[in-house]
């Protein structure tokens, strides 16, 4: 029987302790230390059963134990850095999408990680979701039979009041809910269809009476470079012609919607 993977979770804030959960209860695993700045955590952190120390440093980390892998669960604007430091040491790397604020910045801890030689991984968790791994078995299969078109939607429920905080700041976050749970979706469908090549987003705003405006981003350096703030480090096509993996081919039809529509005071 092989020992236990030892992991330390850098970044002790909402994921980091999801993530620290997830990894003490692992029979494979066994959670050796969390790193933040923020001391006072260390109360909270015992409070939720999680017993692993928190460590203020890297080096403290280093000093007191040998991780095989580390979680990276710190703010998005801070991953390259903090990448760069902990692989100074050969170890497996996870890193909490979105990848990175910037393209550049998402190819440089690629590269790191390949140079360094360790296993790499960014979080997205749904290809591990049993519904979402069946659902691309069906499709490989050709259960469907020749898909020509697809509709992919993603709902976040979330209280409209003022907001605070690093996420919620697109310097520091990297961008809004495309970038954060909409590159989820987005992982999902080039999973599923091959490579994805290209993005069409559509932007809405509504106000009282309800007007509804759609604007078309159709530009391939904007799009690639969402792609690569999400972590994708291809660029992006939804609702493409494909045929990877021996999956359906899919023919494209031509699907705009309006640039300009109203919605009376009844519509929902």
């Amino acid at each position: 029987m092989s020992a236990p993977l030892k992991a330390a979770v850098v970044g002790a804030g909402r994921m980091g302790m999801v993530h620290g959960h997830l990894l003490q209860v692992h029979p494979d695993t066994e959670l050796v230390g969390f790193v933040d700045r923020d001391t006072s955590l260390r109360d909270s952190l015992a409070s939720q059963g999680l017993r692993a120390p928190l460590f203020e440093s890297q080096d403290a980390l280093y000093a007191a134990t040998a991780p095989d892998a580390v979680f990276v669960c710190t703010p998005t604007h801070t991953h390259l850095p903090v990448v760069r430091d902990y692989l100074k040491r050969p170890v497996h790397l996870f890193v909490e999408k979105p990848l990175a604020t910037s393209r550049a910045d998402a190819e440089a801890i690629e590269k790191l990680a390949d140079q360094a030689g360790v296993m790499h991984a960014a979080g997205y968790v749904y290809a591990h979701l049993p519904i979402v791994a069946a659902a691309r078995e069906l499709l490989a299969a050709g259960v469907l039979g020749e898909l020509l078109r697809f509709h992919a939607h993603a709902y976040v429920s979330e209280v409209f009041s003022a907001k605070q905080g690093w996420f919620f700041q697109k310097e520091l976050a990297g961008g809004g809910v495309v970038a954060n749970m909409g590159s989820h979706l987005m992982f999902i469908l080039g999973w599923f269809f091959g490579p994805i090549r290209r993005v069409t987003g559509c932007f809405s705003e509504r106000t009282w009476p309800l007007q509804h405006e759609q604007v078309i981003v159709d530009d391939q350096r904007s799009q690639d470079q969402l792609a690569r703030r999400a972590g994708l480090l291809h660029p992006p096509h939804i609702g493409v012609h494909s045929s990877g993996d021996g999956l359906p081919r899919l023919r494209r039809r031509s699907h705009r919607p309006p640039r300009h529509s109203r919605l009376s005071r009844g519509d929902g």
